[in-house]
Formats: C-alpha cells, sequence, structure tokens
C-alpha cells in the first residue's frame, strides 16, 4: 500500500470512526467486539489503516440485535437492505451469519455498520464456538483515539481463517466476484506472522481449534497460505498440527455444504486472483443452488 492511498485509507477511517463513536455509550452496554476491518489492522500492525476497509462490522448476540438496530436508528442510521422485510429477516436470522447493513453518510462518505451475531456461515452444522463465549474473550484496543472491544488474539485468528474460508468458498461470494484472492491468503500470513513467536498464543489456537473441531478450515486456509508464502516454519508446523482428511478433501473444491459442494475443473494458480470464476461458478450451479444465490442477491445486494 502507498503512502497516498493510506494517508486516505486513514481519514476515511477517522471519519467514519469518529462518527461511530457516539453510540459507544450505548454499544458499551451490552456485550460486543469490532471485528475485521480497523480492529484487524491494529491487532495485525498497531495501526489503523493498513487494511482496506469499507465498513464496521460488530459481532453481537442474537438476542441483542433488536436493541443495537434501535442504538443505529436512534443515531441516524438507515437499513441498506430488504431484512426488514419479515420473510427475509427470518432467513437472515436462520441461514445467515448478519444482518444486513445499516449506513449513515457524513462529509460524504458511508459509514456502514455490518451487523454479525455469529462467525460461522449459514450452512455450518458442526460443533460452534457460541457468540457468547467469544464475547467473554474480548480485549480493549484503541483506534483512532476510541477505546474499543475486540476479539483475543486467538479469536480474532479464528474469525479472520474462518472469515476467509467462507469467501473462498460461498457460491454468493464467487458469483459477485473477487472471492479467491492472494490478499485474504495475506491477511493469514501477516496475522501468524505478527504472533507466532508467542508460544502461549500457539498453544491455545492449536488447543481451540482442536477444541472445537475445525481442523478442516484452518488446514485449507493454510495450505493455500503455504502456496503463496512458502518457507515460513510456522505454517508447517500449523498445517502439520491440523491435517486431516476432511480438510484434504476440501482443497478442490467450492461450496459451503455437502448439498452444494463441487469439484473444481481448474487448479488453485487458475483460480487465485482470477476475474473469471463467477461465469465458471455459474456453469455448474443447480436449480437449488440458483434459487438459493438468487435469494442471497435479494437481500444482500
Amino acid at each position: 500500500m502507498g503512502a497516498n492511498e493510506f494517508n486516505k485509507n486513514r481519514i476515511i477511517g477517522m471519519i467514519r470512526f469518529n462518527e461511530f463513536s457516539s453510540i459507544y455509550k450505548d454499544l458499551a452496554a451490552m456485550p460486543y467486539a469490532l471485528i475485521k476491518g480497523e480492529a484487524l489492522s491494529v491487532l495485525m500492525y498497531g495501526e489503523e489503516a493498513k487494511r482496506v476497509s469499507s465498513d464496521i462490522d460488530v459481532l453481537v448476540k442474537r438476542e441483542d440485535i433488536s436493541r443495537f438496530e434501535e442504538i443505529l436508528v436512534h443515531n441516524g442510521y438507515e437499513t441498506m437492505h430488504s431484512n426488514h422485510n419479515r420473510y427475509n429477516r427470518v432467513l437472515c436470522l436462520t441461514g445467515s451469519h448478519q444482518i444486513g447493513c445499516y449506513l449513515k453518510k457524513v462529509m460524504g462518505i458511508d459509514v456502514i455498520v455490518d451487523i454479525n451475531f455469529d462467525i460461522f456461515w449459514g450452512e455450518y452444522r458442526g460443533k460452534r464456538i457460541e457468540v457468547e463465549t467469544l464475547l467473554n474473550n474480548v480485549i480493549e484496543i484503541q483506534v483512532y483515539g476510541k477505546k474499543v472491544k475486540t476479539l483475543s488474539p486467538c479469536f480474532a485468528c479464528i474469525q479472520l481463517v474462518l472469515h476467509h474460508y467462507k469467501e473462498f468458498n460461498s457460491i454468493y461470494h464467487l458469483v459477485k466476484g473477487n472471492a479467491v484472492t492472494s490478499k485474504k491468503l495475506k491477511d493469514i500470513n501477516d496475522f501468524l506472522k505478527c504472533y507466532c513467536k508467542d508460544e502461549s498464543f500457539l498453544k491455545e489456537l492449536i488447543y481451540t481449534v482442536h477444541f472445537y473441531e475445525i481442523e478442516p478450515y484452518f488446514y485449507y486456509m493454510l495450505f493455500y497460505v503455504r502456496e503463496i508464502f512458502f518457507g515460513a516454519v510456522y505454517l508447517d508446523r500449523l498445517i502439520d498440527e491440523f491435517e486431516c482428511n476432511l480438510g484434504i478433501w476440501y482443497l478442490d473444491k467450492f461450496g459451503l455444504s455437502d448439498l452444494e459442494r463441487k469439484t473444481w475443473n481448474i487448479c488453485f494458480s487458475e483460480r487465485i486472483d482470477s476475474t473469471a470464476l463467477s461465469g465458471l461458478v455459474r456453469q455448474r450451479l443447480t436449480l437449488e443452488d440458483e434459487k438459493k444465490l438468487n435469494k442471497e442477491l435479494e437481500i444482500f445486494g
């Protein structure tokens, strides 16, 4: 990232967080964590704006969603998507990890807030990390001079890996384009590079991944991180630790459930940073896939 882009990102980020800070007092009354975006930039690089971010992601408990929405609306935010439709809202709550975005314009800049209530995708059927557990493992950081809560490094790493696995494999994201990117792999590598010298972090991460049985997703993502950033000892250690038959089987697949999962007909070197995946994926969709995709496009755009 060049100096001009960094400075531009920083100015926009400051405006967004200055506006968002007006709800901190209300937000502090409930368990929450800022995830991704600027919070992750601070965790990974020690400062804001090192990652390009277009929104502010907040993780809350499912039962606090309506309360958080009331706070946003009271402070001038408006819903961006059709999740206010009762049917679509139920679909979001039962088949997704988030409610559609809320928006407020300040000085011509979009302040977009995503309300997340899970770190797993809607199709996930495995052992879950409860949101209450995540929100009991938060730390306090400063973002543009404001004290905020974010996930501890171990759980922030888990959220990051699961998020990028989801985007690498979600039909919705693949069709929208720019899903299988080296930038996402760089995110994971940079995070691990930042914390890998801390043996207590590595032990906690290894224990937690095994405890929640999410080894296949870690193996998948770390395998491809190593394809780009070959030679990192910490990657070798973690890949060996999380290697499993299911993770190996996932390597040439896309889709987030057994019903929609399909085998790629191009290799990883052709997939990474490709702008042609949308057409390739659409050719493989069943009628049920298309129906689900169209509903997601209707709700989330």
